[in-house]
């Protein structure tokens, strides 16, 4: 299905900048065995220690307003990554670790231990909206569709321009039967990036269904 094609790209970008973000950390998890290096780690104080300070919120919000604006494909990849990035920067070099380990578990399909680790980096960060991102990307994964929108909206609730999760709320919802819910998340999510994928090919085939020759 096209749209869990559209999904596959999204949590692929996703990834991506976590481990990207990860590799000025000393430990290369990937090269070794994930079982044993996607632990917790001892230290779960969460506090923010300096290590990188995180983007302030009126940046984000200046590169969400010219991603919308953008013009080119090009152009809003490029606003993409440094969005995700900023995201992904939670501000403790505690809870980038813990990020970058449950990646690493998913990645291996190792998700009991992917859940616990991002249980932890909620309950240790609430306010931090990619922890309930990636929890909501894992219980997809295991189609607990249920849980995964609940995520969704609170990834919302703190960031209502999050274009991952709007796309991921549309592609459950369109999964469970639920198109005309889908087609307006899709709809709003073209509205913050509007080169999301081939997003908008399929909203418009998405919308023929839904509203038929009113379009």
């Amino acid at each position: 299905m096209r749209f869990r094609f559209i999904f596959a790209i999204m949590l692929a970008a996703s990834l991506g900048a976590t481990a990207a973000a990860a590799q000025s950390q000393k430990s290369d998890s990937r090269l070794g065995d994930k079982s044993s290096q996607a632990q917790l780690p001892a230290d779960l104080s969460g506090e923010v220690d300096g290590k990188e300070a995180r983007e302030p919120a009126s940046k984000v919000d200046a590169m969400l307003d010219a991603l919308a604006e953008a013009s080119d494909p090009d152009t809003a990849t490029r606003l993409e990554q440094s969005i995700l990035q900023a995201w992904l920067n939670s501000g403790s070099s505690t809870i980038d670790l813990l990020m970058n380990r449950a990646v690493i578990a998913m990645d291996a399909k190792q998700y009991p231990l992917a859940l616990e680790i991002l249980d932890s980096v909620i309950e240790m960060k609430p306010s931090y909206a990619e922890g309930w991102n990636k929890r909501a990307t894992l219980y997809y994964l295991i189609d607990d569709y249920g849980r995964s929108m609940r995520d969704i909206q609170m990834v919302l609730s703190l960031e209502p321009r999050h274009f991952g999760a709007l796309s991921g709320l549309g592609l459950i919802l369109q999964e469970v039967g639920q198109k005309a819910g889908a087609l307006a998340a899709f709809r709003q999510a073209l509205s913050v990036h509007p080169f999301l994928g081939n997003l908008q090919e399929n909203v418009e085939e998405l919308a023929h269904e839904v509203e038929g020759d009113a379009i």
